[in-house]
């Protein structure tokens, strides 16, 4: 049977000592200079990696500098995931997700930095160009630290009635859900499903429609501004994930 939740909130402004999620960005460095890089959380804390950017220069010279953007690479470079792509068609940052995501700690190793960099070259051709091959390319990787507290499953048969403070989290994992959120929402980021058909509605109209099961959705920023959302999820396996950050005010 279809489970479902009904969640009624209102936005109150306090002081929360607390960390809801934290984003981190490893330093740029060079590929030659990485070695086992170890992301951890606090306690009671879940990674979610955010993005990997790979590229071979500066317009800018910048020291130190702490993260890298694929609009400063010369010749060459890429940010990912891109909104509304196929993960798996980044086989790189689909690996350092499956490391990663959903645990409190985790461990990309030197050849995982290598392959990308050997990945990004031959998606730009560096064989037939010479710059390319002498390039000097750095990486960064982003990830968010979500506390666990913050993360409700949607899958609850239970209604639940709270403030709250965003952002926060739903997360469905190995059911079909239906759940009605009454309050005001301004945006919802699609941050990971596998193996799911999702529908987003608001007041009868859709925001989001996927329906390919075999197609995952990683990093979707989607504008709502509504008081009223339905979200129906329906899973094609059991290995079927999803997980959404849902902001009431820009945050």
């Amino acid at each position: 049977t279809m489970k479902g939740c009904v969640i009624f909130y209102s936005v109150v402004i306090q002081f929360i000592p607390d960390t809801i999620g934290v984003m981190v960005n490893s330093p740029c460095t060079k590929t030659s200079d990485w070695s086992k890089y170890n992301i951890r959380c606090p306690i009671n804390h879940t990674i979610y990696i955010a993005r990997h950017v790979i590229e071979d220069g500066f317009h800018r010279l910048i020291f130190p500098s702490l993260e890298c953007s694929a609009k400063d690479g010369f010749y060459c470079g890429v940010e990912l995931p891109t909104s509304n792509t196929n993960l798996k068609r980044y086989h790189i940052l689909d690996s350092a997700v499956h490391i990663c995501n959903g645990r409190n700690e985790c461990t990309l190793t030197k050849k995982y930095f290598l392959e990308a960099e050997a990945a990004i070259k031959k998606f730009c051709n560096a064989s037939l160009r010479t710059e390319l091959q002498e390039a000097t390319f750095r990486q960064s990787i982003e990830y968010e630290c979500i506390q666990d507290s913050r993360i409700m499953d949607m899958c609850l048969e239970d209604i639940e009635n709270r403030h709250f403070y965003q952002p926060w989290y739903l997360k469905v994992s190995g059911a079909d859900c239906t759940c009605n959120i009454t309050g005001p929402v301004l945006r919802v980021k699609i941050l990971q499903t596998m193996s799911v058909k999702i529908l987003i509605q608001s007041n009868d109209s859709n925001l989001l429609e996927h329906q390919h099961i075999d197609v995952g959705l990683y990093g979707i920023d989607i504008p709502v501004q509504a008081d009223n959302l339905i979200i129906r999820i329906q899973e094609g396996s059991n290995n079927g994930l999803v997980l959404m950050k849902v902001l009431s005010k820009e945050n």
